[in-house]
């Protein structure tokens, strides 16, 4: 039976004692053994495990109903049995009965990555129904022996094991992922379950569901945005992250930072702690409530001096999941700081507006593929005449015909840093309006505008870094893009902790007396691009249509050089005056496609070359 996996080679196995379930080798978890290596161990006349997590593995082992009582106790609408869920709302998939008459079902779910218990209650009684299983867990194989029954593990369905997202599996478990609540041993209720649970957990942008609602946990957060549930109705909530839940006593408890999430389990709120539950729904949800006696000062503090940093380990790295994502592929990444600098008039105003269009539209920019979200350009650099007329242009040059997207500009306000601290009366301004608009990208041009710190002082900007910078991206998982001056040796203005907290840095450097520069990646944490060569090209100067492009192109190869230039020179015969758009109409009845900067560059060329003869009224001749 164990030849099931033979195809699977992703599948990771453990190593089991003849009619045993326990795994003997100590660090089994963390060095499971490939097919090959478990089938000779199989063939010995051993037992073997399926190690969950690995190849996305997660299995919901279904306890079997074993007593008139617990059936008594099971929900009637699900026929007794949580495997007949299951297999009627779930997809198709491997299926193995255990020894004992339990079932075991394979599926592949990326995002799982911790067990998850399937507990619930009925008649005031705990009920345990089973566990999904995920990394560190492990469940027998088919082929094996029970121990107790001296039954094999059997394979009753061999469809392949089927793909499900976390959520089709929120949906379908939703009942069996209560926690059991416990009655803290006191005689009166304080009717603090009455409290209803939205009032104290906000289902304000989460996803709504039949049975409730499913989003981020408003306290710690979520790298998936879909870890926390709410049932209103049931008045209950659960983590996934951390198997714990509750009612509103649980709720409180965990959002006034009385217990961690992870403590929010049977036997998790006791005594003092629930004391302090009961006071905070007194004073923040008008729970009435006997008097109790509140903790002292020095019995909190005591309690306080016990709390521990929240500390990583690697195995918390190795399960940490990296952000493959990027808002301009190979440019601009998620939560990262990126410094545009240049002397003045370098265009890189005109680099940056381009670059928050291409974010807000989910345009690409350039050659490269951006994602779309929203993006807060905060200018104290440009009146409202000039980014008019560049962002009017530009939304032109891209070709964006929606004008509704999610770019907004603050105009000319807001210091982030006042007589030496953090500016806090407009910082809250700042971070609700981001969080409301749910932005993800801040452009601040130019920067020094934003502030009276010092930009030689290496004090000034690390407190612009830890309480501006560092509070964007964390809580509110911005990106930010700030546009910055040169000295007069051409490197970046002010302390060398400006390039110290950047991921990125680029340096845009113009052609002298030309609309042609380049992007260089000065710094590279995490863009990829080296440099690029660019150009400001005017469309059409009748309508005002701009944009950034890469002119890379024209070095396309000598062939293509020789015909693009060709095609200009055939266009002008003995006598003739043309202006540039008369080449550019020509060029376009004869099929030859070239934009305005390309064709600007070969007249210039011919010119130089004394092929062709300028006017004062920009006119061309032969010469």
């Amino acid at each position: 039976m164990i030849e099931i996996f033979a195809n699977n080679s992703d599948l990771r196995f453990v190593r089991l004692l003849k009619n045993q379930k326990t795994p003997f080798d100590k660090e089994w978890s963390k060095n499971p053994y490939k097919y090959s290596d478990i089938l000779s161990h199989f063939n010995s006349g051993n037992n073997y495990g399926v190690a969950c997590g690995y190849g996305d593995i997660v299995v919901i082992d279904c306890d079997k109903v074993t007593s008139q009582k617990d059936k008594n106790n099971r929900f009637p609408e699900y026929d007794q049995e949580l495997s007949t869920i299951i297999e009627k709302y779930l997809p198709s998939t491997l299926t193995i009965e255990s020894g004992s008459g339990g079932r075991h079902f394979y599926f592949k779910c990326a995002e799982l990555k911790k067990k998850v218990v399937l507990n619930s209650k009925r008649n005031s009684e705990p009920l345990h129904f089973g566990e999904i299983l995920s990394y560190g867990s492990q469940v027998v194989g088919p082929g094996s022996i029970h121990p107790n029954t001296g039954t094999k593990y059997k394979i009753i369905n061999k469809s392949e094991i089927a793909k499900v997202k976390i959520t089709d599996l929120y949906k379908v478990l939703t009942p069996f992922l209560t926690q059991v609540q416990d009655s803290y041993d006191n005689k009166t209720e304080h009717k603090i379950e009455d409290i209803p649970i939205t009032d104290i957990f906000s289902t304000a942008g989460m996803k709504k569901t039949p049975e409730g609602y499913i989003g981020s946990h408003p306290v710690h957060g979520s790298t998936t945005g879909m870890n926390f549930f709410i049932n209103p109705s049931k008045n209950l909530w659960h983590c996934f992250r951390c198997n714990s839940g509750g009612g509103p006593a649980q709720a409180i408890a965990v959002k006034e930072g009385i217990i961690s999430c992870h403590q929010a389990t049977r036997g998790g709120l006791r005594g003092n702690s629930f004391k302090e539950v009961l006071k905070v729904a007194s004073d923040k949800y008008s729970l009435e409530t006997p008097d109790f006696k509140v903790e002292s000062f020095d019995q909190i503090q005591e309690k306080k001096s016990e709390e521990l940093l929240k500390l990583w380990t690697i195995k918390d790295y190795e399960d940490y999941e990296l952000d493959t994502n990027f808002l301009i592929d190979k440019v601009i990444y998620p939560k990262t700081i990126t410094m545009l600098y240049s002397p003045p008039g370098q265009f890189k105003s005109f680099v940056a507006v381009n670059m928050a269009l291409s974010i807000a539209s989910g345009h690409d920019w350039l050659n490269y593929e951006t994602k779309q979200n929203a993006v807060l350009y905060c200018d104290k650099e440009n009146n409202d005449n000039i980014v008019k007329q560049r962002l009017m242009a530009m939304h032109k040059g891209l070709k964006i015909k929606d004008k509704d997207i999610p770019l907004y500009f603050l105009r000319r306000e807001g210091d982030l840093i006042v007589n030496k601290r953090a500016n806090d009366k407009f910082l809250q301004k700042l971070f609700k309006t981001i969080e409301y608009y749910n932005i993800k990208v801040v452009f601040f041009d130019t920067m020094h505008r934003f502030g009276d710190y010092e930009e030689n002082s290496s004090d000034d900007v690390n407190l612009l870094y830890n309480h501006v910078f560092q509070r964007l991206l964390e809580e509110y998982g911005c990106s930010i893009i700030f546009l910055h001056h040169t000295n007069k040796d051409g490197n970046f203005r002010g302390s060398g902790d400006f390039l110290g907290m950047v991921d990125t840095a680029y340096k845009v450097k113009r052609k002298p007396k030309s609309d042609s520069f380049s992007i260089v990646n000065e710094k590279n944490r995490s863009g990829e691009i080296e440099q690029l060569n660019l150009d400001i090209e005017f469309y059409s100067k009748d309508d005002g249509t701009l944009n950034v492009v890469e002119i890379s192109e024209v070095d396309l190869g000598e062939e293509t050089k020789q015909n693009d230039y060709s095609a200009v020179t055939n266009l002008l015969d003995e006598g003739q005056l043309k202006m540039k758009k008369d080449f550019l109409a020509e060029l376009q009845n004869n099929g030859v496609e070239m934009s305005e900067s390309k064709l600007k560059r070969i007249l210039a060329w011919h010119v130089e070359k004394g092929l062709f003869e300028r006017d004062e009224r920009n006119r061309y001749k032969l010469k």
